[in-house]
């Protein structure tokens, strides 16, 4: 998807790109996901106009520890993590990913 997402544009029409991802529903509310930094958190809700980009509230650290206070992140706003790195969706997770169950954070 991160490679279709690149090529939008530039091989194919970018319309087009948006609404096969639309369609396809790339990371679906409830799915845990790693970002580029290392650090895991669960989709909370969908950017209707950036769906590679939803809004995550982050579990884990970089090290995949457990944080004692989540926090949301908006990827649709939020493009680098703190090191100025480009932050985006690196992998969907399955449940169960690194100790995490999604059903027990996001009701």
């Amino acid at each position: 998807m991160r490679r279709l997402n690149d090529l939008a544009g530039v091989e194919f029409q970018a319309e087009m790109v948006e609404q096969f991802v639309q369609a396809v529903g790339v990371f679906p509310v409830g799915t845990l996901v790693e970002l580029s930094n290392g650090t895991v958190g669960v989709v909370i809700a969908q950017n209707r106009t950036r769906r590679l980009r939803p809004q995550i509230m982050v579990l884990t650290d970089e090290d995949k520890t457990p944080l004692s206070t989540f926090r949301t992140l908006d990827l649709r706003d939020t493009l680098v993590d703190a090191n100025g790195d480009s932050l985006f969706i690196q992998n969907g997770l399955p449940p169960g990913a690194h100790g995490l169950n999604p059903s027990e954070y996001y009701l």
